[in-house]
């Protein structure tokens, strides 16, 4: 099986959204960092305004309850831009990638690179619905986007990735 893409930002999301969440604690981390600080952001905000409007107010008391909030509300977004400046980064070129599934392992062909890989180099895969990330240790993996692929095509790689690598298990 042949596949041509280009990894979008999308993609680059989707496959680091599911390596955050691909245990118990990456998961907590996960609904922390972009839903509980949040809420207490908005809740930093909250007793600012109601300290604003009590007698005596200065207003230096409430400028530590701003800043964090304000932070804290926008702490997913902030960590989007991370992500996105890392995307940028770490992109070798904006060509076509093209990857030849075979019995032996694949073949990668890039705008800038190509390179052989044997399936004995994978520990395990892991599968969403946008993606497939293929990995060669804990921290490094390869993305395959589902987007490029037929219903079919899907299958068919599920069952060669089970049949040549194995569990999706870490």
């Amino acid at each position: 099986m042949k596949i041509t893409f280009q990894l979008t930002l999308d993609d680059f999301l989707a496959a680091q959204h599911l390596h955050a969440t691909r245990d118990s604690l990456r998961k907590f981390f996960y609904v922390l960092k972009n839903f509980i600080y949040p809420i207490i952001g908005l809740i930093f905000l909250l007793f600012a305004i109601l300290i604003s409007r009590t007698d005596g107010y200065s207003g230096g008391d409430s400028m530590l309850l701003i800043a964090s909030g304000i932070f804290l509300a926008l702490f997913p977004l902030y960590v989007r831009l991370l992500w996105k400046r890392c995307y940028k980064r770490t992109r070798s070129g904006n060509g076509d990638c093209n990857v030849l599934f075979n019995q032996d392992g694949l073949l990668i062909d890039g705008q800038f690179s190509k390179g052989e890989m044997s399936w004995k180099a994978f520990k395990s895969y892991l599968e969403s619905a946008k993606v497939f990330n293929l990995y060669l240790a804990p921290g490094k993996f390869l993305v395959i986007p589902k987007r490029v692929l037929a219903p079919e095509s899907i299958e068919e790689l599920r069952a060669l990735l089970l049949e040549q690598i194995g569990s999706t298990n870490l």
